[in-house]
């Protein structure tokens, strides 16, 4: 795989964790989609091989690979997702398929941007909530039944009925509940929500924990089951106060209803495929003025239960459902300035400043820009009329240049503008990738801290963007080190703006008290290979610093090899051996001083003597684990050797027999035993 492809794969990775765990959007739906198009042909010409991971980040996952976090419900049945169509021609091949299986007309939902949300209820009384995860493994949001922070429009706590039933539906924000909380999360913190998705994903994780402000979500359910099956809102009886999409709905159009848009435009009962499309039309521009967030209408034949049980599902989405995106809203504007921002890792991004434009409600100043290349191939220049839109109804982005104007050509930096230090780049006049490389640099410090602060690292609790942005222009973190250096009243006494009668804000006592809390269990309960990977190291993540860890026998030992010799590491390449040689020796000299400082070793133990076994690969899930990487090291520990995919000299695959995966045809044809289960060993 060249560098080109492996560095597009990682985008797109993390821009659908970005998506699915709630963080900033870092990229538009349609960049997205575009960006995995060309890795799909890239598959379909035989450039790429389609290793697992591709699998099912492109083809398999509701969530694109991206897994749970916090504590996992493994759902009764897959939570999935819906098919896209993009276009006239999508719907129409949709309608063609549903028609002819007998479809007898069909339903129009708002397809709302939230949370995906499954709500299980036994006795009268709500007794789980769980997220969609990766359609398979959610993660348990129980802390939200009785949250004395929140509140839930639409799903009630106690309902009028015995019956045990699950409801799957979406969790967000109306226009005016998103409005009070920005409101009163500005007033209690000092900061601001971007949009209602990342408020409500915020909230939820928030909430298990302490708030300064209460916040109000809705939830509307768009399907319903009952032992084992989906069944119709109807069948459930009368469940007062739950809110289900085809209410929401209804009640949306009649608010908006007029001779030309009426109630009816919603149901189509007639299978012409002109008057689906004219219905979807409608729908659109009935859909400018809901006032709940959607980015897009979901289409449901009218006799829904039997078109499911008819047309079945993939692994990824129901047949009998499609979900049409509609173009976003385009407005013209001048391009002002063109600067650029530097990232965690160095990467500088330019930005356009143009002249402040109304688009879809929402005046946008400044747009994020790919890279200097794209900036020169689309002849975007100070001075330039571009047509401007927000992808996925949040992301401003440059959709096309109207009028290239006579302004001259951007001129990439040649130092770095945070810090001075000369730029690297790729070798061509208009990099496609600029970096400072200066670890000190205050931007880069600054992104770096942020992320290894977060779950998936060290996992301090309490430290916002806005006090890690005044701890790092203050000069009081410059390093991982500072961040354990930090004392308690120095934190408090941080000024991280000003109070709303203009008098000075600080941290605090309080939240000085906690962070510190969080600090300390930080130095107590951080794995090892969470600790490597927030060395600043670049390409090491948690799970290679795993790997390394595993076959060096802990951090320590990592630390101190012979760089050359993390090659002999599976899965690691080239540019982490030059990374290792090029940061080994700062990175060792802050794990001493971290030690020095109270962090505690938490290295894996491992068994010894364990006797080799075999060797073994696995597809999908293993009965009794809760996700393949607990399978993977309870394997390990048992003296097996674990293989990415299937190769000749692999002994067993952990896979269902009767599977068509392309692991499982590999394992076919090399001979290899194909088993469900350890008890099958």
């Amino acid at each position: 795989m060249n560098k080109e492809m492996e560095l597009l794969i990682k985008e797109v990775k993390e821009a659908a964790h970005a998506y699915y765990q709630g963080e900033t959007p870092i990229m538009t739906d349609d960049e997205y989609d575009i960006k995995v198009e060309y890795i799909k042909q890239a598959i379909e010409r035989g450039e790429l091989e389609l290793t697992e991971e591709l699998q099912e980040l492109i083809y398999d996952s509701v969530s694109a690979g991206s897994t749970p976090e916090g504590e996992v419900v493994v759902h009764d049945y897959p939570m999935l997702s819906l098919a896209k169509a993009k276009n006239s021609d999508e719907l129409e091949a949709y309608h063609k398929r549903l028609t002819k299986a007998g479809a007898k007309g069909f339903r129009l939902e708002m397809k709302f941007d939230g949370l995906a949300l499954s709500a299980k209820y036994s006795g009268g009384k709500l007794i789980q909530l769980a997220t969609r995860g990766d359609g398979i493994r959610g993660e348990l949001l129980n802390h939200l039944i009785d949250n004395k922070y929140v509140s839930i429009v639409g799903l009630p706590k106690d309902v009028d009925s015995d019956i045990e039933f699950e409801l799957r539906g979406e969790l967000y924000m109306t226009d005016e509940q998103f409005e009070k909380v920005k409101i009163a999360r500005e007033k209690a913190t000092g900061e601001v929500f971007s949009n209602s998705r990342n408020a409500t994903t915020g909230i939820v994780k928030r909430s298990e924990r302490d708030m300064d402000y209460s916040a109000e979500l809705t939830f509307t359910a768009y399907s319903a089951y009952k032992d084992g099956n989906q069944i119709s809102f109807d069948s459930l009886g009368n469940i007062n106060g739950i809110s289900v999409a085809k209410d929401v709905t209804e009640n949306e159009i009649k608010l908006l209803s007029n001779d030309e848009y009426s109630l009816k435009s919603s149901i189509v009962k007639s299978t012409d495929f002109d008057k689906l499309k004219n219905a979807v039309e409608i729908f659109g521009k009935l859909r400018e003025g809901f006032s709940v967030p959607t980015d897009g209408v979901v289409i449901k034949p009218t006799n829904e239960i039997e078109m499911l049980n008819k047309m079945g599902f993939t692994s990824h989405h129901p047949i009998a459902y499609i979900a049409y995106k509609y173009p976003g809203e385009k407005a013209i504007t001048e391009v002002l300035d063109i600067v650029v921002t530097v990232g965690k890792t160095g990467r500088l991004t330019p930005q356009a400043r143009v002249t402040p434009v109304e688009v879809d409600g929402v005046v946008i100043s400044n747009i994020t820009c790919h890279n200097f290349n794209w900036l020169n191939e689309m002849g975007i220049k100070v001075g330039s009329k571009v047509a401007v839109t927000r992808a996925n109804d949040v992301i401003p982005a440059i959709d096309s240049v109207v009028v290239p104007g006579d302004g001259d050509a951007i001129v990439p930096p040649k130092t770095c503008p945070e810090c001075g230090e000369a730029l690297k780049g790729d070798g061509t006049v208009y990099p496609k990738t600029l970096t400072c490389e200066n670890l000190e640099c205050p931007s880069r410090l600054l992104f770096y801290i942020k992320s290894i602060v977060g779950r998936n690292y060290l996992y301090i609790e309490g430290l916002g963007d806005v006090a890690l942005e005044a701890l790092v222009e203050q000069g009081i973190i410059k390093s991982i080190v500072d961040l354990f250096r930090l004392k308690e009243d120095e934190l408090a006494n941080v000024v991280i703006g000003e109070t709303s009668s203009g008098g000075v804000r600080k941290i605090g006592p309080g939240n000085a008290k906690n962070i510190m809390k969080s600090i300390e269990r930080a130095k107590n309960n951080t794995d090892s290979n969470k600790l490597l990977a927030s060395l600043n190291i670049d390409g090491m993540g948690p799970n290679t610093a795993k790997r390394l860890i595993a076959h060096f026998g802990g951090i320590e030992q990592v630390l101190n090899v012979d760089p050359e010799r993390i090659g002999d590491v599976p899965q690691v390449g080239p540019s982490l051996i030059q990374s290792f040689h090029k940061h080994q020796k700062r990175a060792l000299e802050q794990f001493n001083e971290l030690v020095e400082l109270g962090f505690k070793v938490n290295d894996p133990v491992k068994k010894a003597n364990v006797e080799k076994k075999g060797t073994f690969s696995v597809s999908g899930s293993v009965e009794g684990f809760a996700n393949r990487n607990d399978f993977v090291e309870y394997m390990e520990a048992e003296g097996w050797e674990f293989h990415r995919a299937p190769k000749k000299d692999t002994d067993v695959l952990f896979a269902d027999p009767n599977g068509t995966s392309s692991k499982i045809k590999k394992a076919r044809a090399n001979g290899t035993r194909i088993i469900a289960s350890i008890d099958d060993l």
